[in-house]
């Protein structure tokens, strides 16, 4: 990379090395695509970077990778309720079936559900 001038900077061109403005999109004189080759240098730049960065931190501080590796796997999956998307949920617990199976028989509406939604008050 050259500059010429205040504002212009050359750039050779990677298909062709002929030197040609920073601001163009496309060479000239071989029609390469250099917006294209700017994008995958840069994605592949900031890759670096970043792998760097991780190589750095895990050297000062091996242990992180190791607690983000816990947090990952300890993200617990709520439901949502069907009818109103809500995660306001309560789990119904096998003695609350027994409970109202002992208080209804057979006809207690809770044995057959897993949660109830303290939202829209559904049982599902």
């Amino acid at each position: 990379m050259r500059k010429v001038g205040a504002e212009m900077t050359l750039i050779q061109c990677p298909e062709c090395k002929l030197e040609i403005d920073d601001e163009k999109n496309i060479c000239e004189n071989c029609g390469f695509d250099l917006l294209l080759y700017k994008q995958v240098y840069k994605k592949i730049y900031d890759e670096k970077i970043r792998q760097l960065n991780k190589s750095e931190m895990e050297k000062e501080h091996p242990q992180i990778e190791y607690k983000t590796v816990i947090a990952q796997t300890n993200t617990v999956h709520k439901p949502r309720c069907p009818y109103c998307n809500s995660e306001n949920l309560t789990r119904i617990t096998s003695f609350d079936r027994a409970v109202n199976i002992a208080m209804f028989g057979i006809l207690g509406n809770k044995r057959k559900y897993q949660w109830h939604c303290n939202n829209c008050k559904t049982n599902w």
